[in-house]
Formats: C-alpha cells, structure tokens, sequence
C-alpha cells in the first residue's frame, strides 16, 4: 500500500506515536532511529501526542509527511509501530552525554511555595508559561539535602537527558539558584542557560531554564515541556538527583 491510499485514521496515529513534529523532524535527519522493542540501546521513551500537538500536524507540509512516512519504511513499518513492535531510540553514541560536576548542600524545605519565590522580589524574571507552571508547585517539608550539578557532554536532546538526570524539586532549584543571584562564582553558567527537570502538580515533566540576567542580577525562567525534546547545547549545566544507578556518572566524574 502506498501512502495516499493509507487511512488517514492510521496517518494520525502515527503522528501520535511520535509525539511531536519536533520529534518527528529529528526522525528525519537520523537523530532517533526504529528498532525492534526487544532492543537494549538508549530508550528515548514513549512519545504520545495529546490534541495540542496533534494540531501542529496539521500544519505540517504534505513533503515532510511523505518523507516521515518513507524514512519510517513504509506502511508495514509504520503499522508495526503503532502496535508497538517497534521502539524509537537515540542513536547510540559513545560515552555519557553527561558528567557530574560536584554536589551543591541545599537547606530544610518547610512551606515553599514556587509562585511567591520565584517572583520579582527575589529577583526572578520569570516567563508566562513558567507561571502557570509553577502555579500550584509547593513544597510542605524536605529535610536539607544536596542536589548534584551536571554538565552536558554534547549537544543532546531533553528526552536523553532526562533519562540521565533524576527531577528535582523546584525548592531545591530555588536555592541554587539564590546561590548566585548576584552572578556569584558558582557552579552555574552566568553566560548560558542553565536547566532543571521539574514536575508540575500534575506530574508532568518540564525542563526548566534559568539564564542570567547580567548587570541586572537575578534571573530569567522559562519552561519547556521535556516531551517536545528541545536540543541543548553542550557545556550548559543541569540542576538535578543522580538518575538511574545503573546509568551513573559517577565513573565520569569531571572538576572545571
């Protein structure tokens, strides 16, 4: 069957298997590949898009769904997608795209409530998009703790990422944060976006960005949702809890 004549029921459920057109763009260019489930390589996780990102298929270019639809393998390969058969995975690239830095003490957390810290006050210029993130993001009580600073190896996506750096509670990301609002000497890039993963009330994954503001002092915020697997550039710096142990960075410990 070619792919005019398949089901545009069918052609919708391919889009939702992966997740976004960003996604589905870097399918294209060869950044993630299918392979069979039964593959052990680096799992990029399962992608499903909801009506907004479904939308934004409709305003794909009819050449670029032809080339999704034959860089897929056709309609055999895309159906055995659909059902599962098959898995989108990362091209596996040698080495961690990650490195631990060092560890960064965070104090007791008692009543944090994220959209009266993150505000003005306290320097914090932060996006429309990361307000309604933050809106209802609180805190009761954590004792004190360390979150661990990480370097990005090279240029990779957020779903890679994520799968490398545990979410943080955006109280600790606070302090951090705090740490060096004045452009302090830190762990944190004054000079570039600096990123955390965070769930919001509802559990979803966002990638928080925090770049300084310079002169200003303080910093600017805005937040991605993870699953439109924005590129990060290397050398940015990542807020967060060692991931997965069998996955650790421990073995590629750097000091800069």
């Amino acid at each position: 069957m070619k792919f005019k004549d398949w089901p545009q029921d069918r052609v919708r459920e391919l889009f939702k298997k992966f997740g976004s057109v960003e996604r589905a763009e870097a399918f294209i260019r060869k950044e993630f590949k299918l392979e069979p489930r039964k593959h052990d390589g680096a799992l990029s996780g399962e992608a499903t898009a909801d009506e907004e990102r479904l939308k934004e298929f409709e305003n794909w270019a009819p050449a670029r769904v032809q080339l999704l639809f034959s860089k897929v393998g056709g309609v055999e390969r895309a159906e055995a997608f659909i059902r599962g058969e098959l898995k989108l995975v990362s091209h596996q690239r040698s080495g961690h795209p990650i490195v631990m830095l060092n560890s960064v003490e965070t104090p007791t957390i008692h009543g944090f409530v994220a959209a009266e810290a993150f505000s003005p006050a306290n320097g914090f210029d932060v996006s429309p998009r990361s307000a309604e993130v933050f809106r209802g993001c609180t805190d009761g009580y954590e004792p004190a703790w360390a979150v661990m600073m990480y370097k990005i190896r090279r240029d990779e996506r957020d779903r890679v990422l994520a799968a490398e750096v545990a979410a943080v509670s955006i109280a600790r990301v606070f302090h951090v944060l705090m740490a060096q609002s004045s452009g302090q000497e830190g762990p944190l890039r004054i000079d570039a976006p600096n990123l955390a993963f965070i769930k919001d009330d509802s559990g979803r994954l966002w990638t928080m960005e925090a770049l300084h503001r310079g002169a200003e002092g303080g910093w600017r915020i805005d937040a991605v949702e993870t699953n439109r697997d924005t590129e990060r550039k290397a050398g940015t710096r990542c807020i967060g809890f060692l991931g997965y142990p069998e996955r650790s960075c421990w073995d590629t410990l750097d000091h800069d």
